[in-house]
């Protein structure tokens, strides 16, 4: 393989930063990859989403590259029992960042790499939304349901200010991270 490289020694995370490298159809042959998940690594952009295909699990997800006007694309994810194959088009920082946590805190599990790697890239949604802040400060924004109503039912009360980290549910940011983006 010319191309891809395993991450982190001994942890079968192999990493392909060109959908077009032959790296991905020998990758493909070997975990038994189905063809069309391969195409659409290949035909980008594709739109987020998660499948499971007998034995493991593709995943687009949308990864942002904030700058003065926020671009998204794709990053192709393959994650079996043994293995994990990631798939982006050129350099990806965000993987030496994935490798430090990885390492820092011991991790072993595919899985939890996979969960490392999506928590990071969530991580880049609020970095944005927050150095947005001044262009969208006056915008009315929806509190987490606390306190309940009388009735039981959740209570949003809308403030104005932009503060993302108190006021964005977590799961709101995750699923950000799947679905396509919208252009702040």
């Amino acid at each position: 393989m010319n191309t891809a490289r395993q991450l982190l020694p001994g942890v079968p995370w192999f990493d392909v930063p060109d959908p077009a490298s032959p790296d991905l159809d020998e990758l493909a042959h070997r975990f038994h990859l189905h063809e069309l998940q391969i195409e659409d690594t290949r035909h980008r952009p594709q739109r987020a989403k998660v499948d499971e295909y007998g034995i493991y699990l593709f995943a687009v997800l949308k990864h942002l590259h904030a700058g003065d006007k926020p671009l998204f694309d794709d990053f192709d994810v393959f994650l079996g029992s043994d293995f994990l194959i990631t798939v982006h088009q050129g350099d990806a920082p965000l993987l030496a960042k994935v490798c430090q946590r990885v390492q820092e805190n011991h991790v072993e599990r595919l899985d939890r790499i996979l969960y490392l790697l999506m928590d990071l890239i969530v991580d880049e949604y609020l970095t944005h939304l927050d150095n947005s802040a001044e262009t969208i400060g006056g915008w009315p924004t929806l509190r987490p349901p606390y306190p309940k109503t009388t009735e039981g039912a959740p209570s949003f009360a809308v403030s104005k200010g932009w503060e993302a980290r108190n006021s964005i549910p977590h799961q709101l940011c995750i699923t950000l991270a799947f679905t396509h983006p919208i252009s702040l």
